[in-house]
């Protein structure tokens, strides 16, 4: 883990702050994971060795020195709060190509749900189309009421997230000012 200590030599914490926000806002500020991310962001070495195995589900060894070649700290951040928001319920990463049955359980498992459930359970979603399809059709029939988003990681899954316009606002210009992107469908 020598080669955590050289990726994370010009690490700033300051230029990491806003996902403490973005968090904080998706959970509604749920005092644990804002806590998680806030770890995160203050200690990231530690954070990193503890989470490793989370890492090495991505495909991203420590151990291996040319990680420091592929990523940046901010990005390992990144990913360390979306993992915070999936572990306490508040996203859910489905992979590009799933069932619309995996699709709805996965909305189900968010803490969220509440917002879309009542206009879900209404909607006849063709088996045969897509993630972005189903999407696209919830969002419609929510109207104002609530957005189903994702949180993009650059892969070919989809970081769901349930959230009201003015979070989806909010964390999509924050997202946005710092080189990344929360979309909706």
């Amino acid at each position: 883990m020598s080669s955590l200590n050289k990726f994370l030599k010009d690490y700033e914490r300051e230029e990491c702050k806003y996902l403490a926000e973005i968090a904080a806002l998706i959970s509604k500020n749920d005092a644990e994971v804002v806590k998680a991310v806030e770890f995160a962001i203050d200690n990231p070495k530690k954070y990193l060795k503890r989470n490793a195995e989370r890492f090495d589900d991505r495909s991203i060894d420590f151990s291996d020195e040319d990680f420091t070649d592929e990523f940046e700290p901010e990005e390992l951040l990144f990913l360390a709060m979306v993992d915070e928001l999936d572990q306490h319920g508040y996203a859910f990463e489905v992979d590009w190509k799933c069932g619309l049955e995996d699709f709805i359980w996965s909305l189900e498992q968010m803490k969220p749900y509440g917002l879309i459930s009542d206009v879900i359970s209404h909607l006849e979603l063709d088996k045969n189309d897509d993630v972005e399809t189903w999407g696209k059709a919830l969002n419609a029939a929510l109207g104002d009421r609530a957005r189903l988003g994702y949180i993009d990681i650059d892969s070919d899954s989809y970081v769901l997230i349930i959230v009201t316009p003015e979070v989806f606002a909010k964390i999509s210009e924050i997202a946005e000012d710092n080189g990344h992107s929360v979309v909706t469908f």
